[in-house]
């Protein structure tokens, strides 16, 4: 009961934020780890704007050399970051395009950051910044979900075709989109898009529903993130742990 009270009372805060802020919302698309992300505005906190006396000719020229090290990359990223310079803006920009892996997230994460320090600039107000571990795309959140047969209930290709189909038309009526539906281990995992303001617990319970309605081949209970896609083995050992499938709804990271 208390996970229901936790996430109604997330969804209205999150329902009244942006209607007080229509126009001043910045979802975060890309997906990146949470980790990397808290490791990212915790180093960005203990880096004020004074710190940032070099021009950011030299800024540039460190951060491509081959010889800087990757912690110091890392700095001089969220030092651009901070100036609400449009050359500083290009210069990550670019950076984004040539860098390896091991830096291209924090990279990006720096890119967003500048674009915020922009706007702030040219409008005169910060926006106000929703990011997941799934990231999305527009106004809209990604999640990863995962149904569950009742019983041990083997799911034919009747029964998972009954079940995108009513999602695809629960999707229909909301602006959401199905980006992934797949069948592994007898578990439905799907990855889909859904407008920040539309509540995806309920409209993941009605298309349970209305497949049970049928013939009750699901569990009621189902497991919802937007932290991470999660590996068949971490959704076993939720099961297993927890004795019966959870909801785990992790509260966006507002910036602001």
């Amino acid at each position: 009961m208390s996970n229901e009270v936790d996430f109604n009372q997330m969804y209205e805060n999150i329902r009244k934020l942006i209607d007080k802020n229509k126009n001043n919302i910045l979802l975060f698309e890309e997906e990146i780890n949470v980790e990397i992300q808290a490791q990212y505005f915790n180093l960005s906190k203990t880096i004020t704007e004074n710190n940032n006396s070099r021009p950011i000719e030299n800024l540039k020229d460190d951060l491509f050399a081959e010889e800087t090290s990757l912690n110091e990359k890392k700095k001089i990223l969220i030092n651009l970051a901070k100036s609400d310079s449009t050359q500083a803006y290009r210069t990550i920009e670019e950076f984004v395009s040539n860098c390896d892996n091991e830096i291209k997230k924090w990279a990006k994460l720096a890119l967003h950051e500048s674009k915020m320090s922009l706007q702030n600039s040219i409008l005169g107000t910060r926006p106000i910044v929703i990011s997941t571990g799934l990231g999305g795309r527009g106004f809209s959140l990604r999640y990863f979900i995962v149904i569950i047969p009742s019983n041990n209930i083997i799911i034919d290709d009747i029964k998972f075709n009954l079940v995108e189909d009513e999602l695809q038309y629960a999707l229909k009526h909301k602006d959401g989109e199905l980006e992934s539906f797949i069948l592994n281990s007898n578990k439905i995992l799907i990855t889909l898009l859904l407008p920040i303001v539309e509540n995806i617990k309920d409209l993941m319970r009605s298309v349970i529903e209305e497949c049970n309605s049928l013939g009750h081949f699901l569990e009621d209970k189902m497991i919802i993130t937007n932290v991470k896609r999660l590996s068949i083995e971490e959704i076993n050992e939720l099961i297993r742990v927890e004795k019966n499938p959870i909801t785990n709804i992790k509260n966006p990271n507002d910036k602001q």
